[in-house]
């Protein structure tokens, strides 16, 4: 059974990333497989219920003072996704200077568990942002990611798939914690269907050209494969 301290996290103050290094910190050492139930468990958020939603991927329904609270998310789809789901709305629950959009709580669309930056006086999107931040660091920590890439050293797929396995997230969250922290120029294109949706690379790689929409070039690994 975890034991999470609510104090240490509060002394965490509002930083997402210190956020969710003053949980792992509470976890037994090198767990790589992020037990976000039972951190949810742990910290008071007495049910975790998984419904068909449409329109939503998650809420956190909680009080003012977020003495507790339930998640909702959405059954209809992978592990992966739910986890990192669960993960985001833990990061609304313990930020203290988040406020529900609604009286109830916080009620996310996919579209915001997708944010990665936000205007300054975008109260919403900065919110959204936040928890994601909180939630890439919470599965996948950063000092967990740079001792994997010391032992492995050079790009490879492969080591984006096996990092996906070992912290059981996504190929896509995997890949977007792993190419900034190549220290050689690396990029990556995701596409869906053949057609290209959008691409990431780290500050070594050249300008690259990839607009979303067009088709993934014929003699692509992707389309050989």
């Amino acid at each position: 059974m975890i034991k999470i301290d609510r104090m240490e996290i509060d002394d965490a103050g509002s930083d997402p990333k210190k956020l969710a290094q003053s949980i792992i910190g509470q976890l037994p050492p090198q767990t790589l497989k992020i037990p976000v139930r039972e951190i949810a468990k742990a910290i008071d958020i007495y049910e975790i219920r998984e419904e068909r939603l449409s329109g939503l991927e998650g809420a956190l329904i909680v009080p003012p003072d977020k003495s507790e609270g339930a998640i909702l998310i959405n059954d209809n789809r992978h592990e992966t996704r739910k986890r990192y789901t669960i993960a985001h709305e833990i990061g609304h629950y313990v930020h203290p200077f988040h406020r529900g959009n609604s009286e109830e709580g916080f009620y996310c669309k996919a579209k915001d568990l997708a944010i990665e930056q936000a205007k300054p006086n975008d109260k919403h999107a900065r919110m959204e942002q936040q928890a994601n931040e909180f939630a890439a660091e919470l599965l996948m920590p950063a000092r967990a990611i740079a001792d994997f890439m010391r032992q492995k050293g050079g790009a490879d797929i492969s080591h984006i798939l096996e990092l996906a396995r070992r912290h059981e997230v996504s190929r896509e969250s995997a890949a977007r914690r792993y190419i900034p922290r190549i220290d050689e120029a690396a990029a990556i294109v995701f596409s869906k269907d053949g057609v290209m949706r959008y691409a990431r690379s780290n500050e070594h790689f050249p300008s690259l050209s990839c607009s979303r929409g067009l088709p993934v070039p014929k003699d692509s690994v992707s389309v050989l494969s």
